[in-house]
């Protein structure tokens, strides 16, 4: 064999081996084809041992066996050629026969199928080896035929597939919105081009890092929750959070999300909502402040929509018609049901015209609020269009209540205004008289006082001195009350008894109340203590005891004063505005002809009065109504016509008595030796103080003219301990003189005394140096009181200012 040929059967050994070559093995042999040769490989206990082809045959045999064989026996080599002949003869003879041509003709069919002609059909006559070769053959070119189809297919679908998410991801990357595949771990799968536009954050760094990094902190909790909710198989509509920006900013994002549970995704659109966020809280902001202007309006503003359906009513309207706050008006036909039949017959014809017309229309009517009360409303009913139609009508009320009675009682407004003037030249002119009638009755009391001291005490003429004093503390007393009355005294609260005032009314009403009219009383003689201005509830008493002599003075009636105290418990408030606790009830009833029940509301109205000119102001129950205010109690009336009319006071008492009202200590006058400088343009009075000085020991120099006193003051400021000057002087008034003597010496005590001024109060009086001031009428014991004291702290203030100097 030579080399060329050992070669090539050991090529085709190999593509047997590797099967390169399509192959069918049998027992002894295996047939082999490939592209130009049909090849027969023999076999011996396993081995391959030759190879043949259809050109030559090829016998491959062991060296080292021929070679012995032919050492041993020369005959065998014969013996075995001429079997190997024969059998070689017989061999190619059946190869030709039964196996050449049918794999000539296999592998012919097998080049076409190569060639990628999968209709070709190969013969499968025989039924040997070769015909099931061919059978397997057509059986497998069949199911390759599928495969190819299935290929086809399966490209062409991938192509399509390809095509499809080219044309999303464009899709995807022209939207404004925010696209993202989301895993339940936490993480996006998924995001387009969107995402890296609006937050800044590169599709890397949201990929990377969880999706809870981006939300803003406030939010993941209730982000959690809908995560949480999604899982469980729901989808997420018009859920809204925040973003936070790569550069810090804020993202509104409102989402619309689709779970899928098998992949364990969630698929989220999500619209970028700040600016329409930011435009809502414009508009909340804008609504917020246009209801604060609305509510805060004098008027009141309602819309109604074209069914008569009332829309809106600003915070004034609820007020001007006494709705509850949270009353439910909305949607319901306006003009209001409450209101009168004309006024909503008016307000309906003017809505209708304006519906009609399109033009802007007013209406005053009167109508009720929704406890009845009148109420007159001045309305402007305004059309808004849209579009050029009517939408809705504003409607504009004004209440003009106050401005319609005044307008209907013009007159009366006119007599108020001179009752006014009236009363305000009363006040004036009481001041005036005041200080007049201080200046007389000061000598009287004065020199009563000094009676009393000269006179032994049981004897007819202290007696009568007794009087003069009582008397003159009583004009004292009225003359209190006449600058009560105009307000030009200052009211100070002290522990005060009721019954002791009332007693003093009644002896003063009995002489001044004809005596045909009947008065009885019945006072509690142990009734507590109240904290008042004793003037004050003298005024009260004395008022409502005047009201009740004018009902019964026509009939001779009777009238009734009683006192009592008693315990205000809860049960008992509603009809008493008081804090429960013990209170006195002054009571004065009469046996008149009533108040009718419309006039009951007015009756503490100021120049309310039912009396004939000349017989009262309308002002005595004002005052009345105003002072029992201001001492915390409360006024209640009771009255039935033909029957008459009780009017209850109930004033709250002291927890504690006051000592010094229990017990009655009579004071020694307090005396010195101080040098006193007296300065009065009245002779009588300024004689009067002397002497009342002079006896309490004091060294007494007297001037009846400012001018003249502050002379003698400059010669010798020394001379002088105190000064005491009436306030009312021509040439120079106290004050101004105080002024001057304190440039000269500022540590001297100065007393001013006055019976009323409008220049001099204690907080002028501490401004110009003013120690002391005593009111006229004075009292001698009031007066010793006051320049002791104000004597004794001026000593105490120059003993200190001379220690700290030494």
């Amino acid at each position: 064999m030579d080399e060329k040929t050992s070669k090539q059967n050991d090529d085709v050994l190999m593509a047997l081996k590797s099967r390169d070559v399509n192959s069918l093995y049998f027992n002894e042999f295996a047939v082999g084809v490939s592209k130009n040769d049909i090849f027969l490989l023999l076999r011996r206990n396993g081995k391959e041992e030759a190879i043949l082809n259809a050109s030559h045959i090829v016998v491959s045999l062991d060296e080292k066996k021929v070679i012995q064989s032919m050492d041993k026996t020369t005959h065998l080599i014969i013996i075995v050629g001429f079997i190997f002949t024969f059998f070689t003869t017989v061999a190619s003879l059946l190869f030709g026969k039964w196996i050449a041509v049918p794999i000539v003709r296999l592998s012919t069919k097998a080049r076409i199928i190569g060639e990628g002609n999968l209709d070709t059909q190969i013969p499968t006559g025989l039924n040997n080896e070769i015909g099931s070769l061919s059978r397997s053959l057509n059986k497998m070119v069949r199911n390759l035929k599928k495969t190819m189809t299935s290929r086809d297919e399966l490209i062409h679908e991938i192509k399509l597939r390809e095509k499809t998410e080219d044309e999303r991801d464009r899709i995807l990357s022209f939207s404004y919105d925010l696209i993202c595949i989301a895993g339940m771990d936490g993480y996006f799968k998924y995001v387009n081009p969107a995402w890296e536009k609006l937050l800044g954050y590169t599709t890397k760094e949201l990929l990377s890092q969880p999706f809870l990094n981006f939300i803003h902190p406030d939010d993941h909790q209730k982000n959690d929750d809908e995560v949480a909710s999604l899982a469980e198989g729901r989808e997420t509509v018009n859920f809204e959070n925040r973003y936070v920006c790569k550069d810090g900013s804020i993202l509104h994002v409102e989402w619309k999300a689709t779970p899928i549970i098998e992949e364990n995704h969630m698929y989220c659109i999500g619209r970028n909502i700040t600016e329409r966020k930011q435009s809502e809280k414009s508009l909340v902001s804008l609504e917020k402040r246009n209801r604060a202007l609305l509510d805060h309006s004098p008027v009141c503003h309602k819309i109604v929509d074209l069914d008569f359906n009332l829309q809106y009513m600003s915070a004034n309207g609820f007020k001007m018609l006494k709705f509850d706050e949270n009353a439910e008006v909305y949607g319901k036909p306006y003009p209001f049901g409450f209101f009168p039949e004309a006024f909503r017959n008016e307000m309906t014809e003017t809505i209708k015209r304006v519906q009609e017309t399109g033009d802007t229309l007013t209406y005053e009517g009167l109508t009720n609020d929704v406890e009845g009360n009148e109420v007159w409303l001045d309305s402007t009913l305004v059309p808004v269009l849209d579009d050029g139609k009517i939408d809705y009508i504003t409607v504009v009320s004004a209440d003009v209540t106050q401005r319609m009675r005044d307008g209907k009682d013009r007159k009366r407004l006119e007599e108020k205004l001179i009752q006014a003037q009236k009363a305000e030249a009363i006040g004036t002119l009481a001041g005036g008289i005041a200080h007049d009638f201080n200046n007389i009755l000061f000598p009287i009391i004065g020199m009563s006082e000094l009676l009393l001291e000269d006179l032994a005490e049981d004897s007819l003429e202290h007696e009568n001195a007794l009087e003069i004093l009582t008397a003159g503390i009583r004009g004292g007393e009225l003359v209190k009350q006449i600058l009560s009355f105009s307000r030009q005294s200052e009211h100070k609260m002290v522990p005060t008894r009721i019954q002791n005032i009332l007693k003093e009314i009644l002896k003063l009403s009995r002489s001044t109340i004809p005596s045909y009219i009947e008065i009885s009383q019945d006072i509690q003689p142990d009734c507590g203590l109240i904290m008042a201005d004793p003037t004050q509830i003298h005024q009260v008493a004395m008022n409502i005891i005047t009201n009740a002599y004018h009902a019964v003075e026509d009939n001779a009636g009777k009238i009734a004063v009683r006192l009592k105290e008693t315990l205000l418990e809860e049960a008992n408030l509603p009809a008493i505005n008081l804090e429960p606790g013990r209170c006195a009830i002054l009571s004065v009833s009469d046996t008149g002809s009533g108040i009718p029940a419309e006039l009951m509301d007015r009756i503490f109205d100021p120049y309310f009065t039912t009396k004939e000119q000349g017989k009262g102001t309308g002002l005595g129950l004002s005052v009345v109504y105003g002072i029992v205010k201001e001492h915390k109690g409360d006024i209640k009336i009771y009255s039935e016509i033909g029957k008459g009319t009780t009017f209850n006071v109930y004033l709250p008492l002291m927890d504690k008595a006051a000592k010094s009202d229990m017990i009655k200590v009579t004071e020694t006058p307090q005396t010195g030796d101080e040098r006193i400088l007296l300065v009065d343009d009245e002779p009588s009075i300024a004689k009067l103080e002397k002497q009342m000085l002079e006896r309490l020991g004091y060294s007494v120099t007297m001037c009846i003219n400012s001018i003249e006193a502050l002379k003698a003051f400059r010669k010798s400021p020394d001379s002088f301990d105190m000064i005491i000057s009436d306030m009312n002087m021509p040439n120079m008034a106290g004050d101004q003189l105080a002024s001057e003597i304190k440039l000269i010496r500022s540590d001297i005590p100065f007393i001013i005394c006055t019976g009323f001024s409008e220049r001099m109060n204690e907080e002028k009086a501490d401004t110009l140096g003013i120690t002391g001031i005593l009111m006229k009428p004075v009292i001698k014991s009031e007066m010793a009181k006051t320049v002791r004291k104000l004597l004794d702290e001026a000593k105490k203030e120059m003993k200190s200012g001379i220690l700290k100097k030494a």
